[in-house]
């Protein structure tokens, strides 16, 4: 495969697998790369947002850029659709984005892949 959609968010990072990936030449696609309920209502996000005048979610989605993943975030929003857009005139500093790896839980928010339905 060229590129694999992955849940990924920094609460879930996936970074072993991630760099596996990478070793293959396989793009990450980050399914899911808000996860609002945990990152974008954790402090540490909260005041990074507030150092940069960004939202939690233009702050999520820089860390997605500058660890090299592709982050799509869904929204209905026509605002929040052009706020995500506007990540790309600034940089997170080091220490910012290790805080953000910091936020490292292993919480997985959606489905187990290697779970599958009875009957299938």
């Amino acid at each position: 495969p060229a590129i694999d959609q992955i849940e990924c968010h920094p609460s879930f990072r996936q970074a072993d697998l991630i760099a596996w990936c990478r070793k293959r030449g396989i793009t990450t696609v980050a399914y899911s790369p808000l996860n609002r309920v945990d990152d974008l209502e954790n402090e540490t996000v909260h005041g990074i947002a507030a150092r940069y005048g960004r939202s939690e979610a233009q702050i999520v989605i820089r860390w997605h850029l500058q660890h090299d993943q592709i982050p799509i975030p869904k929204s209905v929003h026509a605002e929040r659709i052009q706020a995500n857009l506007e990540v790309f005139d600034f940089s997170l500093t080091a220490d910012d984005m290790a805080a953000i790896d910091a936020l490292e839980s292993g919480r997985q928010r959606g489905k187990d892949p290697d779970v599958f339905p009875e009957g299938c």
